[in-house]
């Protein structure tokens, strides 16, 4: 059996949301789940 390793992201989701939406951008939270995966295999 293949031994995998295991990341997890915990993200302070209500701040984050609140930093990007300061500074008057948007998130699109499945383009960053999609940019966690593939730069950090969360």
């Amino acid at each position: 059996m293949k031994n995998r390793e295991h990341n997890y992201a915990f993200v302070d989701a209500q701040n984050l949301n609140l930093g990007i939406k300061g500074l008057g951008w948007e998130l699109d939270f499945e383009r960053f789940r999609t940019y966690l995966r593939e730069k950090y295999s969360v």
